[in-house]
């Protein structure tokens, strides 16, 4: 059963932010950091999202203070309730990722990401602590039963502060019904958040993704499989062959078309030898998929990934920006627009989306930390990006990027001796590094900040080579 419910506290759950290293993104489901994992660069492996919910310390939160007035609401993951006895879980995960995609593409909510929900996932029933950690008014929770060709599905929406149930609904249809349920779901879910539903979200609810029942019920396979920021090889094969089996059964079906470009980019942007072979390809299947659904805020975050990995970080800004605009609630591409922006100096814009990128994903991995204190870096707000920064080296000690970030930060504040140890334990830990790497990326692009920051990496002892 869904329900939304509704907190006290206006304030985000940031400061008992949970690690984890997974996209989404660097979620997609999600979801996808498009842009944003190849131009941050290397990730360090995390410790388990379980174990870090309660080592972030409050003084090293940034403050959040500053109130959204939209309804902000999580999709919590359906239970499993397959008949049969045959586990089904993927099928129940796939519902609860449409739904919140489709949520989200309502601006006139807030919606938080999907691996934020799958983070705090049995952690706890109490419904006022639940949207505190999330820092939402409302959640949907429900369940899914799919048994033969017949699909129940309750979902329930609460009110987190009341702990009042605004909205409940069973679904017993054929499964081949499937996205009427889902689109019925995301209209009556918004209409009880929203003043009115506008006519391109309702009608983008209303579409079927695709005529073919197998094609889907593999592409939520593909999804279960590999996640964008996954360091999984064996994973990422295996969800590229079912989303080429799906389109062997649908050749339109725009998703499973950007999903496996997805699987072409991420696997060239993982490789350590430089080789680019099937960049093209997955951008020409990107391409491909929003020719065939030109409002597929996925197949443009893709195709900004892939840019991002070409090199063309102009291109790429653009695909992130309409991306943000096709899905005003995704934090990925938010994420991925706001790391674009500093590289071509929109610096107070860059701030801006990776603040809401943050308020959007309460559970984000680390790089959502950098980017937010790499954008207040370039913004001159020095001493806020030290307190995010910190936050990230809390939770990834070796991140080379927030070891970096810090360095700058410790020279341009006076203390050489503390950016020169800074710089030390990022060599130790990433001995390839060198200003002539780092020259070469453009981290903030051609602006005068780049030859500053370069500067300051030399006086902190930063090697010319490797």
């Amino acid at each position: 059963v869904y329900r939304v419910r509704r907190t006290d506290s206006r304030r985000s759950a940031w400061r008992r932010l949970p690690h984890v290293l997974r996209g989404t993104a660097a979620r997609w489901s999600y979801g996808v950091a498009a842009l944003a994992l190849i131009l941050i660069g290397t990730q360090i492996a995390p410790l388990p999202l379980a174990a870090m919910v309660s080592r972030i310390p409050a003084a090293l939160s940034f403050d959040q203070t500053r109130e959204d007035p939209r309804p902000s609401v999580a999709v919590m993951p359906f239970a499993t309730m397959s008949g049969g006895g045959v586990e089904q879980s993927y099928f129940a995960d796939g519902l609860t990722e449409d739904v919140t995609t489709a949520l989200a593409r309502n601006s006139e909510l807030q919606v938080i990401a999907r691996d934020s929900t799958y983070a705090v996932r049995g952690q706890d029933s109490d419904v006022r602590k639940l949207g505190e950690k999330l820092g939402v008014s409302y959640v949907v929770e429900g369940s899914a039963r799919r048994e033969g060709d017949r699909l129940r599905v309750s979902a329930q929406l609460i009110d987190v502060k009341t702990g009042a149930h605004l909205w409940s609904r069973s679904f017993d249809r054929q499964v081949a019904d499937v996205f009427t349920v889902q689109s019925e779901l995301t209209t009556e879910i918004v209409a009880q958040l929203a003043p009115y539903i506008g006519r391109s979200e309702a009608a983008a609810a209303a579409q079927r993704p695709t005529d073919n029942l197998q094609a889907y019920d593999l592409v939520l396979q593909a999804r279960d499989r590999y996640r964008h920021g996954a360091n999984d090889a064996k994973g990422l094969q295996e969800a590229r062959a079912l989303y080429q089996r799906a389109l062997e059964m649908d050749p339109a079906y725009a998703a499973a078309r950007a999903g496996l470009a997805l699987t072409y980019i991420a696997d060239v942007a993982q490789r350590a030898d430089g080789q680019t072979a099937g960049l093209d390809t997955g951008l020409s299947e990107a391409r491909q998929a929003v020719r065939l659904d030109p409002n597929l805020a996925l197949g443009y975050q893709v195709i900004s990934f892939g840019l991002a990995v070409q090199g063309d970080y102009s291109g790429g800004l653009q695909a992130a920006t309409r991306a943000v605009e096709l899905n005003p609630n995704d934090p990925d591409s938010m994420m991925a627009l706001a790391k674009a922006q500093v590289r071509f100096g929109e610096y107070d814009e860059a701030v801006s989306n990776a603040e809401r990128a943050r308020r959007l994903h309460p559970m984000a991995p680390e790089y959502y930390a950098y980017v937010h204190g790499q954008a207040l870096y370039a913004a001159d707000r020095r001493e806020e990006a030290a307190t995010v920064i910190s936050e990230c080296l809390v939770r990834a000690p070796q991140d080379a990027n927030c070891l970096l970030i810090q360095a700058a930060l410790q020279v341009s504040s006076g203390d050489i001796a503390a950016a020169q140890l800074t710089m030390a334990k990022l060599i130790k830990a990433h001995p390839t590094f060198s200003l002539e790497a780092e020259r070469d990326y453009r981290r903030f692009g051609d602006r005068p900040l780049m030859d500053d920051f370069l500067r300051d990496l030399a006086r902190a002892k930063a090697p010319e080579t490797a």
